[in-house]
């Protein structure tokens, strides 16, 4: 998935970090019906921009996205559930509720 940079903050329907420069987040992004998560840092060399590339840890559609934010399941293996020792464990969760709050705001328009 593709998102240009004047996209990016349209599309973002969940994310988390602690806002330090070198400190990294999640991000979950919606756009034309295909879902998106990502983990980054806001470091020089990492920047969200690297996101907007496309470099995307999962996509697939939003029910998929809702049943893994239902399950906490580890994006980059979806079948597992993320552990707490996983990096980024807590910050993924945080995500994780927005997106299913998120949801149920949809469901309710």
């Amino acid at each position: 998935m593709k998102i240009s940079e004047d996209e990016f903050d349209g599309c973002v329907i969940a994310q988390d970090d602690d806002c330090d420069y070198s400190e990294s987040g999640w991000v979950a992004v919606v756009k034309d019906g295909v879902a998106a998560l990502a983990n980054y840092s806001h470091c020089s060399c990492y920047g969200t921009f690297e996101v907007i590339e496309g470099k995307w840890d999962w996509t697939g559609s939003i029910p998929e996205l809702i049943d893994m934010a239902t399950r906490k399941a580890d994006p980059c293996m979806p079948e597992r559930t993320a552990l707490k020792e996983d990096y980024d464990y807590d910050h993924l969760c945080r995500v994780y509720e927005e997106v299913l709050k998120w949801a149920s705001r949809q469901e309710n328009n």
